[in-house]
């Protein structure tokens, strides 16, 4: 055998050893686990995605007559309803930021929110409720409406599926138009869920909105709607005086 040709035999030898020693290494049962089979990979990969796509749990509101399901990622709020003790409130929000004793009212100010609560009688429990989201958070309602994300066209088109009668109306006051959607609140149907927009009065909004009944309320469709509140309450009751809008 030639020098050259004793080399290539020898290459290939070595070759073949080392192919067959890593083959019996990594068949051993001890590097086996730590080599995971291409079916475990697509197995976990499947797993976390599903884990991703998975809805938020359901839960349960104080005051709320069932489960809710929120929107996946999104924040849950109010967490108490009208109907609950004062004391409720405090131990889910904290101490009270202010409290009127007189006008029987409480409010506490989170990062995300801003919470009012009314009563009345002897009783220090909430009567109605009212909640403004502060900007750059997203807050869903026990309704599925999404506060500072939803506008007043995808607040109807959400209420229509679902089959839940929406009213509106519109008033003015300081030059400022309201536009009020109220509905049976999903937690309890003796209660009234109700979102408000507000515009400022000028030319363009005055000219959209018109100057005769029904006023038109096309002008807030695209509007995101900030404003919730719920409860037996005179303004959740629908008695604000306003007029009636067409959309």
């Amino acid at each position: 055998m030639s020098p050259k040709a004793w080399v290539v035999t020898s290459v290939v030898l070595l070759m073949a050893c080392s192919a067959i020693g890593w083959f019996i290494w990594s068949g051993s049962p001890r590097h086996s686990a730590a080599l995971p089979s291409q079916n475990a990979m697509v197995a976990a990969a499947s797993s976390a995605q599903s884990d991703k796509a998975a809805p938020a749990s359901r839960v349960h509101i104080e005051g709320c007559a069932g489960y809710v399901q929120p929107p996946y990622g999104e924040m849950l709020e109010p967490r108490v309803l009208p109907g609950a003790p004062i004391e409720e409130f405090r131990q889910t929000y904290g101490k009270e930021s202010k409290h009127v004793e007189e006008n029987k009212e409480w409010e506490w100010q989170t990062e995300a929110i801003d919470l009012h609560g009314w009563g009345d009688g002897q009783e220090e429990k909430a009567r109605s409720i009212g909640l403004d989201v502060k900007p750059g958070h997203v807050i869903a309602t026990p309704d599925g409406v999404e506060l500072g994300k939803d506008t007043f066209a995808s607040l109807l088109q959400k209420m229509k599926d679902r089959g839940v009668d929406v009213s509106e109306r519109m008033e003015g006051a300081d030059r400022t138009w309201i536009l009020f959607a109220s509905f049976r609140s999903v937690c309890n149907p003796d209660d009234w869920s109700e979102y408000s927009w507000y515009l400022d009065g000028t030319s363009t909004v005055d000219e959209g909105v018109g100057n005769s009944i029904p006023f038109h309320s096309t002008v807030f469709l695209q509007k995101v709607v900030e404003h919730y509140s719920t409860g037996s309450g005179k303004e959740s009751e629908g008695e604000i005086e306003g007029q009636p809008a067409s959309h």
